[in-house]
């Protein structure tokens, strides 16, 4: 499977890092839909920076996009994943943590 990243000739794809796999071919028969092999539903930007900064003993704190220059509207557009479609459509279902359960079990 190639790797997830979008491109509009392929659709866009969210995928955990081990369960990719399990999608087999049946995503690519259809290249207008996005499929998204991801447990979570939605875990939004801030939540993630929550995790990683308690996790490293830092504090976190929403910051208006103008302080991120040209990357603002990418940080503000927070766009999360969602894999209903993705379970419907070809029967999938998760085998792995979430990636904010993933993130709090990280081991150093």
């Amino acid at each position: 499977m190639p790797a997830p990243t979008p491109d509009r000739r392929r659709g866009s794809r969210s995928v955990h890092r081990t369960g990719g796999d399990r999608l087999g071919e049946g995503p690519r028969r259809d290249v207008l839909t996005s499929w998204h092999a991801v447990a979570d539903e939605g875990d939004a930007a801030g939540d993630i920076a929550a995790v990683i900064g308690r996790r490293l003993g830092l504090t976190t704190a929403s910051l208006p996009q103008e302080d991120f220059g040209p990357l603002g509207p990418v940080f503000a557009t927070d766009r999360p994943a969602s894999s209903s479609h993705t379970r419907t459509a070809l029967g999938w279902t998760p085998t792995h943590p979430g990636l904010l359960a993933e993130l709090e079990n990280i081991q150093p």
